[in-house]
């Protein structure tokens, strides 16, 4: 490891401390930095890994705009890695951002066949919840 991956890292650990404890804007600095630490170091998945954080953390304080933009940055990291779970967790804030749309519903169908591929049944029966009978 480097010195940029080590603080990225030390950002993230704090970044979830502070998310325990309510201190949600830091816990957003904190992403955001470890982010923009991964990307300097070429660490695509520690970046993807942040953004979805930051994303979701973005989505439930209601900032849906700020949310889809990162959320899609994490997306796009996502799928250029060999990691289908992170690609399904980050497809799951995105769906809950569009509500019942039909792009909610491609996303959630996504999200449920990529739980499957790697055998989550709780990310599976979330999906299926949210597709219902469509």
């Amino acid at each position: 490891m480097n010195f940029m991956t080590d603080t990225a890292n030390t950002r993230v650990a704090d970044a979830y401390a502070k998310c325990r404890d309510g201190d949600i804007q830091g816990a957003m600095a904190d992403y955001a930095a470890a982010s923009s630490l991964y990307e300097l170091a070429g660490n695509a998945a520690g970046q993807a890994h942040c953004l979805r954080h930051l994303g979701d953390i973005l989505r439930e304080a209601g900032r849906g705009t700020e949310a889809e933009l990162v959320l899609r940055a994490a997306e796009a990291l996502y799928r250029t890695l060999d990691d289908p779970l992170g690609l399904a967790n980050t497809l799951r804030p995105l769906a809950l951002l569009h509500g019942d749309s039909a792009l909610a519903f491609e996303l959630w169908r996504e999200a449920r066949d990529l739980y499957r591929k790697v055998g989550v049944d709780a990310g599976v029966a979330e999906a299926e919840r949210h597709l219902g009978d469509r």
